[in-house]
């Protein structure tokens, strides 16, 4: 992260010298925002592992010691969200008739 930041600024800095204020700054920018947009679209993912004889938990793939947990996910049905969608619809419409 601290390498992609010192590297927009050198950029940044040399194409300003080099081209000018306004498309030096102009790139910089260009370039500011792709980096966010690419690391919006592609986060860091990790798998959490507790280490051992401790309560703290880690990524897997850089502490090999750490073990997961298997955890079950609560499951639900189509037939439950879309009672969930009817309720919530009927709440808003009793709602509006209200007003």
């Amino acid at each position: 992260m601290y390498v992609q930041a010192l590297l927009l600024l050198v950029i940044t800095f040399a194409t300003t010298i080099a081209l000018g204020i306004e498309l030096g700054l102009l790139i910089g920018l260009g370039i500011s925002v792709f980096l966010i947009i690419q690391h919006t679209a592609f986060p860091h993912i990790a798998l959490l592992g507790r280490l051992p004889d401790t309560n703290k938990y880690r990524d897997i793939a850089l502490f090999k010691e750490a073990t997961t947990i298997p955890v079950r996910s609560p499951h639900t049905t189509h037939d439950t969200h879309d009672t969930t969608r009817h309720t919530i619809f009927a709440d808003s419409n009793a709602w509006m008739r209200r007003a």
